[in-house]
């Protein structure tokens, strides 16, 4: 059958190998094991470290097309046997016991129908996937004969959760079917994002719908109206960005009326202005917009540039059809991300002459358009790239002055021009010592503070203040090194001497109640500072951070949300406003081009650049050299024996899920949330500390302490 979840995924990656699995059940369920298999959280932390280049998404899964939990939707008859794989492939996860993925849908679904309830009245809403005793059914036969009933009864205003079916191989399911006096319908679809439009910088003006959520209501209404349905208005439910809590109690996910009213809003129309037109924006219906085919993004001459609904639905008929369909590598497969095939299907290539995975900014493959010309001319080794396609990566990036490009260049020239040098490394000293020399060993700068947040965000605030899908941040961890530090005096388990000390903190849930963690937060950071000897509104100590943009964003969006808050003193504001003005980069050595490793294949996030700066035998040679007083490698290990908590979204997983607990029951103690709380202080301990030692070595890397097996350019 043909389902939302595909058209969706079709239309992104443009896969017919990938669309043939998912088009039969037993294939399917294959594929979401696959998936399952091969979705690890660490590819899921670097993506979205390394793509946090650009302006951020309100909800961290706008781009996901595979989505197992909207299969679990689409496929109600294979719901049991998927959540079986689910939870086989995570009964070692400690944090499953506490909280499951498939939660904060089931929350939204729920809280989104009481919302249409108040407006509509409960006692004239029905839903389809409930049997007579008030249970969830995954009962096809039984939802779709459910629908018809309701379709006839004229007593029933709202249908929700009704699935309909057309032909032999269309199938959809809707959120919210709305009866209109005149005899005509109004569907409206539910999604867990702030926004449905593409926004320019201004929210309130749109240039279309993000695609995803195009294709789902757009083959929803092409079905249901040749099924019969007279649709005239179409709508998208979302969220609602302003909202936040200011109650001072939190029954999460029990929300009053007056709560679930102001969760939400529907849009019926865009404000639509085209791209780069002079033209000023009007409210345009979403069904009009469907009508009139704009959603194909016609070019100038009126020629469509994006897939019609019907061409897709023509296309996925005949992939059903064709058994002699095989796997091959083409531009979507780059521009899709995470897939459960890119293993077999790339098997045997050159790990690092790919250019499916040229300038990795983002877990398999960052500017897909500029590599489409030469996936489209048969290129597929970088080694083999025409000199004239440099051109296309320019040495500098206006925006904010980042030279992002660098790295793609210096990636196509190590493959071509030094491959088969015996290097591992390119290193431009003139830049590395620039940077070092400007921002690090400045005469006015006499302390570095290494720094790392971890932040928890959800579609329904789970706290005091906060906005759906706003970044909150929980905790940290901080390394701070003097002048003349050494850290053949440091004690890394007690995280003091040799004039380098770490600090940290932690909300706790338990601790904290219902309250914001952030404003304790930099209060905590304030002190720190003063402990180690600082003055926290000087401007002789630079904040080191990897990656910028982060941890900048939540100091502004702190400094935005509560300058006038009476819990949050003008000092303290003062304060984050100059510890945000202090931030420097050590990402910056990575995409300014000043020092390239082949083994980094073109990506610069801190979990690609530390372990293989730190796996360096020269490296580690030195370290061993020096006397460390504790296992270099050891302190460095996110997968240390042990270790539950290895990557930030498993810290963002634990935060919630003792954070849910909290709300529900506040007097249930679990045994393993002090030692969890323990591990996740030592997983963001890793990353600070992490930063400390890449800077160490980029430092005596300048100063000839450190010699790698590298190509020396000035």
């Amino acid at each position: 059958m043909i389902t939302k979840s595909i058209i969706k995924d079709y239309v992104h990656r443009r896969c017919p190998y990938l669309a043939k699995a998912a088009l039969d059940d037993n294939s399917l369920l294959k594929l979401v094991e696959s998936y399952l298999e091969f979705g690890q959280p660490e590819d899921i932390e670097e993506a979205a470290l390394d793509s946090d280049l650009g302006e951020e998404s309100d909800d961290p899964n706008v781009d996901q097309t595979f989505d197992i939990l909207e299969i679990m939707r689409d496929y109600p008859h294979l719901r049991k046997d998927i959540q079986l794989l689910i939870d086989k492939h995570q009964q070692e996860n400690p944090l499953y016991n506490l909280i499951k993925k498939y939660e904060d849908t089931q929350v939204m679904s729920r809280l989104s129908r009481r919302y249409i309830e108040l407006i509509y009245g409960k006692e004239n809403c029905k839903r389809c996937d409930v049997n007579a005793f008030g249970v969830e059914t995954s009962d096809q036969h039984f939802i779709v004969e459910k629908t018809k009933e309701y379709l006839k009864d004229n007593s029933v205003r709202v249908i929700f959760e009704g699935q309909i079916e057309y032909g032999k191989d269309l199938r959809a399911r809707f959120d919210v079917l709305v009866k209109e006096k005149d005899g005509s319908y109004t569907l409206i679809e539910a999604k867990g994002t702030n926004s449905a439009f593409k926004s320019g910088k201004e929210k309130d003006i749109h240039s279309g719908i993000k695609e995803p959520y195009l294709y789902d209501l757009l083959f929803q209404y092409y079905l249901y109206t040749r099924a019969g349905l007279n649709i005239t208005k179409l709508g998208y439910l979302c969220l609602n960005r302003d909202f936040k809590y200011e109650s001072e109690d939190i029954n999460y996910p029990d929300l009053n009326d007056s709560e679930v009213e102001n969760l939400f809003n529907i849009s019926y129309a865009l404000n639509y202005k085209k791209p780069r037109s002079k033209e000023e924006p009007k409210p345009f219906p979403i069904i009009e917009y469907f009508d009139s085919e704009m959603y194909t993004n016609p070019d100038k001459d009126g020629n469509p540039t994006s897939l019609k609904i019907e061409d897709i639905i023509f296309e996925l008929r005949n992939i059903a059809k064709d058994d002699t369909i095989i796997a091959h590598k083409h531009y979507e497969c780059v521009k899709g991300g995470k897939c459960p095939f890119l293993g077999s299907c790339f098997k045997g290539d050159d790990e690092f002459d790919s250019v499916f995975k040229l300038t990795r900014w983002n877990a398999y493959g960052g500017f897909w358009k500029r590599s489409k010309d030469l996936i489209d001319r048969n290129i597929e080794k970088i080694s083999e790239i025409p000199d004239d396609f440099l051109s296309n990566f320019p040495e500098n990036s206006e925006k904010d002055g980042n030279v992002k490009f660098n790295n793609a260049r210096t990636q196509i020239k190590f493959q071509k021009e030094w491959k088969n040098k015996d290097f591992d490394y390119v290193i431009h000293i003139d830049k590395l010592n620039e940077i070092l020399h400007a921002q690090y060993m400045n005469e006015n700068v006499d302390y570095l503070v290494f720094f790392d947040f971890e932040s928890i965000q959800n579609p329904v605030p789970l706290m005091r203040d906060a906005n759906p899908w706003q970044q909150v941040v929980t905790q940290y961890s901080m390394h701070i090194v003097g002048r003349n530090y050494d850290l053949t005096k440091h004690n890394f388990a007690d995280g003091r001497g040799g004039n380098c000390s770490h600090y940290e903190f932690i909300g706790h849930p338990k601790k904290d109640g219902y309250t914001n963690p952030e404003f304790e937060l930099f209060k905590t950071l304030r002190e720190q500072l003063k402990d180690f000897g600082i003055d926290p509104y000087a401007q002789n100590y630079k904040v080191v951070v990897f990656n910028k943009n982060f941890e900048k964003t939540r100091m502004f969006e702190f400094v935005r949300k509560y300058t006038s808050h009476p819990q949050v003193d003008a000092n303290l504001i003062n304060f984050v406003n100059i510890f945000n003005d202090n931030v420097i980069d050590l990402l910056d050595f990575f995409t300014s081009g000043s020092i390239y490793g082949k083994k980094f294949n073109g990506r610069g996030s801190l979990k690609v650049v530390q372990p293989t700066l730190c796996a360096d035998t020269n490296v580690l040679a030195y370290y061993k050299k020096i006397g460390l007083p504790f296992d270099f490698t050891n302190s460095l290990d996110y997968h240390k024996e042990g270790a539950l908590v290895y990557n930030g979204g498993i810290c963002l997983d634990l935060y919630k899920a003792l954070l849910v607990r909290n709300h529900r029951d506040y007097l249930d103690n679990d045994p393993n949330e002090e030692e969890m709380l323990k591990q996740a202080l030592a997983y963001c301990k890793i990353d600070s500390w992490g930063s400390v030692i890449i800077y160490d070595i980029l430092k005596h890397i300048s100063d000839g302490k450190i010699k790698l097996k590298a190509l020396m350019l000035k």
